[in-house]
């Protein structure tokens, strides 16, 4: 058998770049905003649930970055009188305590007001230049987050370094399917939010256990967690850490901290309620407008609009599958064990 598919396979399988730095050791910028406990799994060798993982993602955007991103910015910066350094191979990692940083590329010899235009008033002559590929389907309005809490890691640690002083940082993203959509944003450097990133890694690589540190995918929504290579072993670790013991007296300050939890709990799931009857409402006036104006698509310079059917999702009826004589004990299996935390309002 012939498969363009598996040569693709084999040669993503085949991809890896040579760190002098040894990457287990500290956390990457690229990794500070991601969840505390992925972090903690990737950084102490566990091993991931899932098989070989082949960052079909990752290959793309180290593709646009040296085919497309550093040719264009050596040419650009040139043309301007301007010095491009750690650029495609001449990259390199720069540690700061348990953080570290590999810039995709530091810019000098630039005026001062060089991302004026970006609402950064001065960026000192030299800044930082960031390279991303995104979805054409993302709707950029901002820097997503882990990005903004990534190159405010990279100044700072840049910054400590003392070979550059980098006042600003510039993030591009270029759209994977058309070249020539760059959406750009810049920032200055925030002392602040590189303190909190040193003091974020200090107490992820300190932690004992991975039941030390919270499971941020998880809080967060989930999302993270669809593509986490340890999310079995995440939520066994959550379910080993359960107690025993039931209904044993908390001593004072304990039991009140309990009683505050449970009151922000309560309170944030009257919200949440609140907050999805009024999205009901909502949606439903969207539908009765469009229904209303015979119409079911419409597009606003700050909004687009769709109300279509949708086919009816496929399922097995079991019980009369029993009921017809089929044993499908075969076909059973019991899953993972999970959690489940209940909480009742005695009010």
């Amino acid at each position: 058998m012939f498969s363009i598919r598996e040569a693709v396979h084999d040669w993503l399988r085949g991809r890896s770049k040579d760190w002098s730095h040894d990457r287990t050791a500290t956390i990457g910028a690229s990794e500070i905003g991601q969840c505390a406990r992925k972090i903690y799994f990737a950084k102490g060798g566990t091993t991931p649930d899932l098989g070989e993982e082949l960052k079909g993602a990752a290959a793309r955007g180290d593709l646009i970055e040296q085919h497309v991103w550093v040719p264009a910015l050596l040419a650009y910066a040139a043309k301007h009188g301007a010095q491009v350094h750690f650029a495609g191979e001449d990259q390199e990692t720069l540690v700061d305590g348990y953080l570290s940083a590999t810039a995709d590329a530091i810019i000098t010899s630039l005026p001062d007001d060089a991302l004026a235009h970006l609402g950064v008033p001065s960026c000192g002559g030299t800044i930082l230049a960031e390279c991303k590929s995104i979805d054409p389907r993302a709707n950029l309005t901002e820097a997503k987050a882990e990005h903004r809490a990534q190159i405010q890691t990279q100044l700072g640690v840049v910054r400590h370094s003392g070979r550059f002083v980098p006042g600003a940082v510039l993030l591009s993203y270029i759209d994977a399917s058309f070249l020539d959509t760059v959406t750009e944003f810049a920032a200055g450097f925030d002392a602040e939010v590189y303190a909190n990133a040193k003091a974020r890694a200090l107490r992820i690589m300190d932690a004992g256990r991975a039941i030390d540190l919270r499971p941020e995918g998880k809080m967060a929504g989930g999302r993270e967690c669809e593509h986490c290579a340890w999310s079995s072993r995440c939520v066994a670790e959550t379910v080993a850490g359960i107690p025993a013991k039931a209904d044993v007296p908390l001593a004072d300050n304990a039991a009140a901290a309990l009683a505050d939890a449970v009151a922000r709990q309560q309170q944030a799931n009257g919200e949440i309620a609140a907050s999805k009857a009024e999205k009901a409402e909502a949606e439903e006036e969207i539908k009765e407008i469009l229904r209303a104006h015979g119409v079911r698509r419409f597009d606003a310079p700050t909004f687009g609009v769709s109300w279509s059917s949708v086919k009816g999702r496929k399922t097995t009826d079991l019980k009369a599958a029993e009921q017809a004589g089929i044993d499908l004990t075969p076909f059973t299996r019991e899953g993972d064990a999970s959690e489940r935390l209940t909480i009742k309002s005695k009010d």
